[in-house]
């Protein structure tokens, strides 16, 4: 058994099933220690982000959730390996308890959100490239919000040929693709 750390006493051996080693880029039939609070030797070496931001051991899910004897809910973590590749992560950690209701270890959830992020991002791009065409066009072009027609908007070129300010869709409940009021 490896030597246990005095500041997170049950962080510093975690096993996976196949999945979970898939998912930190370890052998899926590994046995391998995937605790990044293991002793220096066996740590892994991919590293955790959180918002851009390197998350240190005792701020990863399992660790806090052993240290902390609380549920752990991530909204989303980044994984960064030495290959230069990267996937996001959904991270749900929770305490187990012994009969006495200490703290004797954790166990954790992670669901790969790597499509999903890659997908949304390839949308934020889509959408602002459409809004960006939509700001320059020549062309006068309305957008209808909704299928009655109730919340219309123009670019500058069609809010022109209808001799409206530029300015129209602020003062209308309708609001240009992409913005909020």
């Amino acid at each position: 058994r490896p030597p246990r750390s005095t500041l997170f006493p049950y962080t510093t051996l975690f096993r996976s099933n196949p999945a979970g080693y898939h998912l930190v880029e370890m052998p899926e039939d590994s046995t391998g220690n995937i605790s990044k609070s293991a002793p220096e030797g066996e740590r892994p070496t991919y590293r955790t982000f959180r918002n851009g931001i390197e998350l240190k051991p005792e701020e990863l899910p399992m660790q806090a959730a052993a240290r902390l004897g609380m549920e752990i809910e991530e909204e989303t973590l980044e994984l960064r390996f030495e290959n230069g590749t990267q996937r996001f992560i959904y991270a749900y950690a929770k305490p187990l308890f012994d009969a006495q209701g200490r703290v004797r270890g954790a166990i954790a959830s992670m669901l790969d959100i790597t499509q999903r992020k890659q997908r949304e991002e390839e949308l934020r791009a889509r959408t602002e490239e459409i809004e960006t065409l939509m700001e320059v066009s020549p062309i006068g072009m309305m957008v209808a919000h909704d299928p009655q027609c109730n919340h219309i908007t123009g670019n500058p070129a069609a809010n022109l040929i209808l001799g409206l300010p530029e300015s129209a869709d602020e003062r209308s409940p309708a609001r240009r693709p992409g913005r909020s009021r």
